[in-house]
């Protein structure tokens, strides 16, 4: 199960953030994907990459930013690629709840 954060300011949603699990070489690390109140990806974070060192300098995190949660397409391998499936399930997860 995930928590959806949504911060709100003067009584409006000012976007969401989520944490997800994403998996490389059968290590767990965790990614916090946030958004804008559209739903487009404003950052990706990893967060406790103790297991999975190579997770923390992945110029991956960037191509993320601007893309509408729904439009993530995963490519790249290694970490890489993990990165992305864990993005894209955050954005599943994030408009089949918030756009309904």
């Amino acid at each position: 199960e995930n928590t959806i954060y949504v911060p709100v300011k003067d009584g409006k949603a000012g976007g969401t953030a989520i944490i997800v699990p994403a998996v490389h070489e059968g290590r767990q690390f965790f990614l916090l994907v946030v958004t804008d109140p559209k739903l487009v990806i404003t950052e990706v974070t990893p967060v406790n990459t103790k297991n999975v060192k190579e997770a923390e300098k992945s110029a991956a995190y960037t191509r993320f930013k601007g893309q509408s949660v729904d439009a993530i397409q995963v490519s790249g391998e290694g970490v890489d690629k993990a990165i992305a499936e864990g993005v894209k399930k955050a954005g599943a997860i994030l408009f089949v709840r918030l756009k309904k």
